[in-house]
């Protein structure tokens, strides 16, 4: 079982992600721009926080940035 549990908020020019332990503590916050390098940034600190999670994109995004379950995946594959 993941130790922590990333998400984020899709949107078409910004993107919110948090991160949060099994305990349910806040481990990160933060608003990244729509921008690869930007993205990239996240996903490193996330593996900072752990190499144990899982990155879930949030399904009700719009269409434009919309992931389903199936692209759910462990942090750092």
């Amino acid at each position: 079982m993941p130790q922590i549990w990333a998400g984020v908020d899709i949107g078409k020019t910004h993107h919110h992600a948090v991160v949060i332990d099994v305990d349910g503590k806040r481990l990160l916050s933060r608003r990244v721009k729509n921008d690869e390098g930007e993205l990239l940034a996240l996903i490193s600190d996330v593996l900072e926080i752990s190499q144990d999670g899982l990155l879930r994109p949030d399904a009700q995004a719009s269409a434009a940035g919309a992931r389903t379950p199936a692209t759910q995946r462990p942090v750092g594959q």
